[in-house]
């Protein structure tokens, strides 16, 4: 009996995980169910029980044995309990004598055979029972088990899912961000920190470790100790915020400067559990920095030099000014400070072209205007140019050429600016009684023409930026006349608008420069033209007298104009703001007008285009003088209907120029 008992156990455990597993077994749990399943399975095995006892002799409780288990295993102890007791009731009422009473059995095999039926039913449903409640502990133990296993790999899956985005997140930020352990040990580092130090991975790495191998500098550039890195005082408790340092990276081995913001990270409860560093590399600001203040310490220098170039001419222009009130002037004494004032003045508007061809360039709008000139000219003119300077200073000049005649196809206007100042510069810095050589020589592919001279040289470090906007070789306060700063920046533009390039070369100071131009070969022609060279040197036109009306609403200016014009022969009326000039013109009918723009009533662009409309107009020459010289105001007075654009100061050498080559109209 016991050996079926813990058959059927084993054959029937399996079944309690699916009797208590969700699903149908769910009904199970229903008392009603479970002791009507208990009354059932007595009835059926009754009914079983009464047929075998038809086809031969059978134990009592042969089948009943069984069913108690099967129900203690099912439906649980209780309902196992009411199957033994209805299973001996229905024994004792059937199949023990007295048959088909309730009486007591009057055999004591059968009341044996009835104890141990009862007491092995018993202890089967209290087995049951505790396998039964100790299945249903397992198998709740497992369903929290692997409830908390879900809820852990869920929670494993977000956790890897916040990584890999937070991962991402940190790898599109340039700055570096870097994350350590309580042990200062690196335990992430984002993609940017990685390339810069060329690792793969510094998991594990000690801070320690990887700064040993760099040079660290503070922000004044002095050592920088281990024990102040960032990270390793963040996890002491300290918060850095834009902390600048200099370190030399692996990568490419350079002096880099770094802004660092580090602070420690805290659990919960306050305890710091490690640090992050963010490092942003801050060189291309220090270095825009730099040039900021550079370019306004050149500022500064440029507006202290240019007050001082401006004041220099205006010292003898004023002296002779005075001079000229005194009655007792001499006739050498009037031609001198002509000299002078036409000089001072020339500089003047030199050192005003310069500051206007540099705002041109800037903007890119100065264009070249090639003509085919020889050689010989231009160098001719820009000592013409620079001549006065290198007489006034005593200096030698020597010229160098090869053999034979050619032109170049250059702007001579520009070409001769870039000579002319480069012989400039050389007298200015050379003491006086020195010597300038001005050379041209023929190379294979290149056209080199060179300005050498004996004067103070320059530095080897100051090679490319004395070509810079607003630098000397020397401060503007140390020589009296050491200009603008401009002049070599301008010229290596004009060079290079011509394709060609400057270099100086020096042995030190003291011992003299060589600037060299360098040309390519295809500026040069080989047969100049007859007629540009003649055209270039033939004098001016003897120019009739003219009817002219000056217009400005500088008094002085424009009554010293006329003066001029008047004892060249010249007709001329005056106004002195633009309604006065148009009702003049309307009524003496010029040849010229020389309009100045900036006039009360009518300004000089208005009263052109009023003047242009009138039938009497047509062929008048308009020449607008201004102080207003851009590209813009040269075009908005083209567009006005002027023939020509002259910048104050005037050269009235051009003036007459321009009266030459316009013949005058009859009047109406």
């Amino acid at each position: 009996m016991g050996y079926i008992v813990r058959c059927t156990m084993r054959t029937l455990a399996g079944s309690l995980e699916r009797r208590d597993a969700p699903g149908p077994s769910a009904a199970w749990r229903s008392p009603a169910l479970r002791y009507s399943a208990a009354v059932g399975a007595v009835v059926v095995a009754g009914a079983v029980h009464s047929w075998l006892m038809a086809v031969g002799n059978l134990a009592p409780f042969i089948t009943f044995y069984p069913t108690v288990l099967l129900v203690a295993i099912l439906a649980g102890g209780g309902p196992g309990i009411l199957a033994t007791f209805l299973s001996a009731a229905l024994t004792d009422f059937l199949w023990l004598p007295p048959f088909r009473t309730y009486a007591l059995p009057t055999r004591a095999t059968d009341w044996i055979a009835m104890g141990i039926f009862i007491g092995m039913s018993l202890l089967m449903c209290a087995v049951a029972e505790r396998l039964r409640r100790s299945s249903r502990r397992e198998t709740a133990a497992r369903i929290e088990k692997e409830r908390a296993a879900g809820e852990i790999q869920q929670l494993y899956d977000q956790v890897h899912a916040e990584k890999e985005r937070l991962a991402l997140v940190l790898s599109s930020i340039s700055d570096e961000v870097y994350f350590t352990d309580t042990e200062g040990r690196y335990v992430f580092a984002n993609q940017a920190a990685l390339r810069e130090f060329g690792h793969r991975s510094v998991e594990g790495i000690d801070v320690k470790k990887v700064i040993s191998h760099m040079i660290v500098l503070r922000a004044d550039g002095s050592p920088r100790p281990m024990e102040e890195a960032p990270p390793l005082r963040a996890l002491a408790g300290e918060v850095i915020r834009d902390e600048e340092q200099i370190v030399r990276t692996p990568r490419t081995g350079e002096l880099r400067h770094r802004q660092v913001n580090s602070a420690p990270v805290r659990d919960g409860s306050g305890k710091i559990i490690g640090s992050v560093s963010v490092v942003r590399d801050i060189t291309d600001r220090k270095r825009a920095e730099a040039a900021l203040r550079e370019a306004d310490r050149r500022k500064n220098v440029f507006l202290a030099t240019l007050s001082h170039e401006l004041r220099n001419p205006l010292a003898p222009i004023r002296t002779a000014v005075r001079l000229l009130d005194s009655p007792a002037v001499s006739q050498i004494d009037l031609k001198r400070c002509q000299s002078i004032l036409s000089r001072q003045v020339a500089h003047m508007a030199s050192l005003l072209d310069d500051l206007l061809d540099v705002s041109r360039l800037t903007r890119g709008e100065l264009t070249l205007k090639k003509a085919c000139v020889p050689l010989r000219q231009l160098l001719d003119n820009a000592v013409e140019t620079a001549q006065p300077l290198i007489n006034a200073r005593r200096h030698r000049l020597l010229i160098e050429l090869p053999p034979g005649q050619f032109a170049l196809e250059v702007d001579p206007v520009r070409f001769t600016q870039i000579i002319s100042n480069l012989l400039t510069n050389a007298a200015k810095y050379t003491r006086i009684g020195g010597h300038i050589t001005l050379g041209c020589r023929l190379e294979p592919e290149a056209l080199v023409i060179f300005v050498r001279d004996t004067g103070i040289g320059v530095s080897q470090e100051m090679y490319t930026e004395i070509f810079k906007m607003f630098v000397q070789a020397e401060p503007g306060h140390e020589r009296a006349e050491g200009g603008l700063g401009i002049g070599l920046a301008l010229v290596k533009a004009l060079v290079e608008l011509h394709g060609g390039g400057i270099e100086v070369q020096s042995a030190g100071r003291d011992r003299g420069s060589t600037f060299t131009v360098t040309l390519p070969r295809s500026v040069i022609v080989a047969d100049p033209s007859p007629a540009a060279a003649a055209s270039a040197g033939q004098p001016a036109h003897k120019v009739g007298p003219r009817c002219v009306l000056v217009a400005d609403d500088n008094a002085d200016g424009a009554d010293l104009l006329a003066t001029l014009l008047e004892l060249s022969g010249h007709e001329v009326h005056v106004a002195h703001d633009g309604i006065e000039a148009l009702e003049l013109a309307t009524r003496v009918q010029p040849h010229v007008a020389l309009l100045d723009i900036g006039m009360p009533g009518l300004n000089g662009y208005e009263v052109a285009e009023r003047i242009r409309r009138e039938p009497w107009g047509g062929q008048m020459l308009l020449i607008a003088v201004t102080g207003w010289g851009q590209e813009d105001d040269k075009r908005r007075a083209k567009a006005a209907g002027f023939d020509h654009h002259m910048t104050k100061p005037m050269d009235p050498m051009q003036l007459e120029s321009i009266f030459a080559a316009n013949p005058a109209a009859p009047r109406a």
